[in-house]
């Protein structure tokens, strides 16, 4: 049994890193990604989503959004609703139509990720 096992918090900084390196030089990506865990706490994640949703043509924005509709479509490693969201369903609509449960849990990860995400999205971590 050598084989190295990789839990969530290290999959989702390994995830954050690679988003905020992919994201950084589109738009406003770090002012966005530094605000969003706050908007999801006094919000709700349903409201912080829709208000993201809305700003999708806005590069930072819209980059945010395929960010976190990638991570909970294949990289999420709990697999909270990667079955409701299917290729062609939108983050937004299943976020819309979750029972209270799911929904605490999704708002907890989504939290989770963007506290991974606003620690690799400054000048100064990404310049290494």
């Amino acid at each position: 049994m050598s084989a190295l096992r990789i839990n969530i918090e290290q999959t989702r900084a390994a995830k954050a890193y690679e988003y905020a390196s992919a994201g950084k030089p589109k738009g406003n990506y770090e002012a966005h990604v530094r605000k969003m865990p706050m908007y999801i706490l006094n919000n709700g994640l349903t409201n912080a989503l829709a208000f993201a949703y809305s700003k999708q043509k806005e590069e930072g924005w819209q980059e945010m959004y395929k960010q976190l509709t990638q991570w909970f479509r294949t990289d999420d490693p709990q697999q909270i609703i990667r079955a409701k969201l299917s290729n062609d369903e939108d983050l937004m609509k299943v976020v819309a139509n979750l029972d209270d449960q799911t929904l605490r849990l999704v708002t907890a990860e989504a939290i989770a990720l963007f506290v991974w995400l606003r620690r690799f999205v400054s000048e100064d971590a990404m310049d290494d």
